[in-house]
């Protein structure tokens, strides 16, 4: 989501006064999900229990998924190509990085080295080696049986698909494949959490054609939305994560539809 304090402030009034950690008004708001890449609209399934929930006003804050090796590593040996060529302004970190630009291949198996040695359960440095940050979704419930992920646009124009180093990399791919490596460290050996990601935008935010041709890509299951932010995986991979969204509500469905007003509601 970045900074956006409006969305923050909507997420914030919804998880802390509607949702409230209950699992039935989770899934009152998950039954408004539609246009989803799933062949099917969530119908009252359940979630099972509620283990943690993380959002910026809760007390365990945005969740933060760090990127997995692989795509890391792509990074490194592809980083002329997700940048579109683009030589960074130099200085003692985009030295290296433009090394990597060009190609330098004593800098990529350097960089490539340290990625693979590096202890994950510590943590990514900020090093010029790391050239993806983790994500931090709006919105992360963990239950028993489901890791859900939810990203919010309030008064934002459009959805963040790209980091500073990759023109090519959408916001909720990058945090679905985060949860996805997430679930990986973390499974208990008996069952396996499904992921689960959604929007929750607003009628404004449909209001513009290119967000909405954006939501169609991302239904379809179009490469533009999901397979050209993720060519470090193969295809099963790719057909993994969209098999994960489940659509999209927006803030006025969510206020009539539950009847609920939000903190900055006029």
């Amino acid at each position: 989501m970045g900074n956006n304090s409006s969305s923050k402030t909507r997420v914030n009034s919804l998880m802390a006064n509607y949702v409230q950690g209950d699992c039935k008004r989770f899934i009152n708001l998950l039954n408004l999900m539609n246009d989803g890449y799933r062949k099917d609209r969530w119908q009252d399934q359940d979630i099972g229990t509620i283990e943690a929930v993380y959002y910026d006003g809760s007390d365990l804050k945005e969740k933060s998924l760090a990127p997995t090796k692989s795509r890391l590593i792509w990074l490194v040996e592809n980083l002329n190509q997700a940048n579109a060529g683009r030589v960074l302004p130099e200085n003692k970190t985009t030295k290296k990085r433009n090394e990597l630009i060009s190609g330098e291949k004593r800098t990529v198996l350097e960089a490539t080295n340290n990625i693979l040695a590096h202890d994950e359960t510590a943590g990514f440095p900020h090093k010029w080696w790391i050239l993806e940050s983790n994500s931090q979704p709006d919105i992360f419930v963990q239950t028993d049986k489901f890791i859900f992920i939810g990203e919010a646009k309030q008064t934002e124009n459009a959805l963040t698909k790209s980091t500073n180093l990759d023109t090519d990399r959408i916001e909720m791919v990058r945090q679905i494949e985060g949860a996805m490596k997430y679930e990986q460290e973390n499974y208990n050996g008996v069952n396996e959490r499904e992921i689960i990601s959604f929007y929750i935008l607003s009628d404004a935010f449909l209001n513009i054609d290119a967000n909405l041709d954006d939501l169609a890509n991302s239904q379809s299951g179009d490469v533009s939305m999901w397979d050209n932010s993720l060519k470090h995986l193969s295809r099963q991979s790719i057909k993994e994560i969209k098999e994960t969204y489940l659509g999209f509500t927006t803030w006025e469905e969510i206020a009539e539809t539950l009847s609920f007003n939000f903190d900055d509601a006029c």
